[in-house]
Order: structure tokens, then sequence, then C-alpha cells
């Protein structure tokens, strides 16, 4: 297992990320003081979020379930917990979106390739 959300898994064999982007926003405010430079003080941390992006082939990657896990676990709005294979605790998030690109499709429109980001927001 390389990263576990909840009790979606991301391993080798199945579900493959090949890109972690991690955003940290610091929120500030404006002082605009007479004569003087503008100022700015800091409010404190704002939102926090982790987007996971990769491609898998559901042929050989045991088909399109992870996918759908996602995109259940955004839509029950239940924070859950981030851990890597390792051991190291990253606290709980929300999945909030799923983006998934469907490529190289055989008949009924079922892809060969699947290009996919998940973005959590820290809970």
């Amino acid at each position: 297992m390389l990263l576990a959300l909840g009790l979606l898994r991301f391993t080798v064999d199945d579900t493959i990320y090949q890109t972690i982007a991690e955003k940290l926003e610091i929120r500030f405010t404006a002082h605009e003081p007479v004569n003087g430079r503008l100022r700015h003080q800091i409010l404190g941390e704002g939102e926090e979020t982790i987007t996971f992006s990769g491609t898998f082939y559901p042929y050989a990657h045991g088909g399109l379930g992870q996918l759908t896990a996602f995109k259940a676990q955004a839509r029950a709005r239940v924070p859950m917990i981030l851990v890597t294979g390792w051991g190291h605790v990253f606290g709980f998030w929300y999945v909030r979106m799923v983006e998934s690109t469907k490529s190289k499709l055989t008949k009924g429109n079922v892809p060969r390739k699947v290009e996919f980001s998940v973005e959590l927001v820290r809970a």
C-alpha cells in the first residue's frame, strides 16, 4: 500500500498516482496607513489541499471500482483519515473533487485508459 484515505487504498496493483500536489494558503489583510506603505497582517492559515493525479488502465488494474469509490466518498461528505504506507498520519480530509478522462474506448464505451485527479481538502 502506498497511501490510504479512509478505507480507500492506493496500491501498486490498483489505482496508482504519479503526482501529488500540495497547497497551503495563508490569509492576509491589507492596511493602508496615511502617507505610508501598504502593510499586511497575517490572519492565519487558509485552505490546505492535496491533489493526487495519475493514469491507470482498468483492464490491467481491476476495473473502475476505485474511481467509483472516490466519487461515492465525495458524495458522502465525510472526512477520512489520510495515512501513508509507512504509517505517517496526515489527519482528516474531505474528497472535494474527482475528475477523470477516459480514452481508448472499446465497445460499450469501456475505457482502456483513465487519467484521474482527486482533490482533498483538510477537514
